[in-house]
């Protein structure tokens, strides 16, 4: 069993240049810093050591998430995702929603949270304070951009943001208490980017989550479930190893491709990520 009261996550001194780059870069919200999760007291009740394998989310922490952060949560994890154990899987229900895609779940998520998407665009959703509620930006970033934004550049205006959010919860504590399958959502704002340094971030996130699920019972189901999020996060990084970039984004972004992308695109041999 895998317990250990430091981070699990971002333990190498990478994390410190990771943070380091993130925060010098030029964004919207780069004058305020983000919270200092490791003291969330919804994750850290009291002052037993963290051991995110055995140890499950303390409920006491409904009143610590934001109202519309929790909104986000529910819709995107269940009604009762503070229910989870280490070793759940996906909601059968959320499997639709996570993997289906469609015009109509954007259409239902425009509706629910279009309005908190232009909110997320011009406040950044510092008042989301909680480790949850960094969750919860995380999916509001990477996630539901790209389903109320689809097919238009501004899905991608937000995603420096996600990996900034992403990168401080990450380097924390409080991480270590959610569920695997939490903690597969802070890897997408790195999947999603253009840097080979994300990428390589990203591989190494993979690894360390299935590692752990070897270390706890009955998660054999789980242990594959990381498996084939390893192969597609390897999918992207293969695809920025080889071109330096999405070149399916092309289109959208207005950048034009190169005559190897049109060869290789109507080939067929590059993936539309």
């Amino acid at each position: 069993m895998i317990c250990s009261g430091q981070n699990l996550w971002f333990a190498s001194s990478r994390s410190i240049r990771f943070v380091q780059r993130y925060a010098a870069s030029s964004w919207p919200f780069r004058q305020q810093s983000w919270p200092d999760y490791s003291q969330d007291r919804a994750l850290h009740p009291g002052s037993r050591p963290v051991c995110p394998t055995a140890t499950r989310v303390n409920h006491s922490a409904a009143p610590d998430i934001h109202p519309q952060a929790r909104e986000v949560l529910q819709f995107w994890l269940g009604d009762d995702f503070l229910e989870a154990k280490p070793n759940s899987m996906p909601p059968g229900e959320k499997k639709k929603i996570w993997f289906g895609g469609g015009a109509s779940l954007d259409k239902d998520m425009t509706d629910k949270f279009g309005s908190l998407m232009k909110q997320a665009a011009d406040s950044g959703l510092h008042d989301w304070r909680s480790a949850y509620d960094a969750l919860a930006a995380v999916l509001v970033f990477d996630q539901f951009s790209r389903n109320i934004y689809r097919g238009t550049p501004t899905m991608y205006d937000l995603d420096s943001v996600a990996r900034k959010r992403a990168t401080s919860l990450l380097d924390s504590n409080a991480v270590a208490r959610f569920p695997l399958i939490y903690r597969v959502w802070l890897l997408y704002p790195f999947v999603h980017s253009e840097d080979p340094h994300d990428h390589e971030t990203s591989v190494s996130l993979v690894k360390q989550m299935i590692k752990e699920a070897q270390a706890l019972q009955g998660a054999d189901e789980l242990q594959a479930y990381l498996q084939r999020v390893m192969g597609f996060t390897q999918g992207h990084k293969e695809v920025i190893d080889k071109w330096g970039r999405f070149p399916h984004r092309n289109k959208i972004l207005g950048r034009s491709n190169t005559p190897e992308e049109d060869k290789a695109m109507a080939a067929g041999s590059v993936p539309n990520f």
